[in-house]
């Protein structure tokens, strides 16, 4: 990523969804992921006989089966309490679902940590919002003639943040379309994305973890989504 790339610091000054509309929606936004996954896992299974993959296929079932949870906690107001989580452990467990839907586009997945860090807040939201942005990173190389495709996931921490870096080196966001992602219904996918993923989980950020996102991209090289999550205190003082 040049250091000419466009630089966008997002958090929204409204929330464009009700609390309903933002648990439903992503709901429904999320649960693609692991379904496309769990169904990948199952034709290899189907075509190879790879006992691997049921165990992704497992995996990825359980994974649907806490978004869906989670939702019906949320949608019925039942209090769902932060609590701490490693973010490690969330990261790996998401990479590990994600890996086919990336190597189907012959895309791989790697991740950069620190150390062990943890966050308090739920942590099916935060996979659900990591989750949007790399299934946003392998889809920016849909079309693109590359053969070293790869996406870095990376934590570090600043001052009273955790931030959670998705980098990858695809077709990259025109000054256009970047000052309209973060936008309910805007999509620069033609037929298939909804426009509602980036703006859900910028959302989810701000309202669920007190963070922000901001986008550093060029043209044709690539982007960088740096995710802000807010540090509980004790956490803070270690830093």
């Amino acid at each position: 990523m040049t250091k000419a790339g466009l630089v966008s610091k997002t958090k929204p000054e409204e929330c464009y969804f009700s609390e309903w509309d933002r648990n439903l929606l992503s709901l429904i936004h999320e649960l693609s992921g692991p379904l496309t996954a769990a169904s990948l896992n199952l034709d290899k299974y189907v075509s190879l006989r790879n006992p691997a993959s049921l165990d992704s296929l497992s995996a990825n079932i359980k994974l649907m089966a806490d978004y869906l949870n989670n939702a019906r906690l949320l949608i019925k107001n039942l209090s769902v309490q932060p609590k701490p989580f490693n973010v490690n452990q969330q990261l790996n467990s998401l990479i590990k679902n994600l890996s086919p839907i990336a190597s189907r586009q012959s895309v791989t997945l790697k991740t950069k940590t620190s150390r062990d860090s943890i966050l308090i807040g739920n942590p099916i939201r935060f996979k659900q919002i990591i989750s949007c942005f790399i299934l946003n990173a392998i889809d920016a190389y849909d079309g693109y003639n590359q053969k070293d495709k790869q996406i870095l996931v990376e934590h570090y921490s600043i001052r009273e943040y955790l931030v959670i870096s998705v980098l990858d080196y695809g077709s990259g966001i025109n000054e256009v379309d970047k000052t309209k992602i973060f936008k309910p219904y805007y999509s620069t996918k033609s037929s298939t994305g909804l426009g509602l993923g980036l703006s859900l989980a910028a959302e989810s950020i701000a309202q669920d973890f007190n963070g922000f996102v901001k986008v550093k991209s060029s043209k044709n090289k690539g982007a960088a989504f740096s995710l802000f999550f807010k540090l509980p205190d004790t956490a803070r003082d270690k830093i």
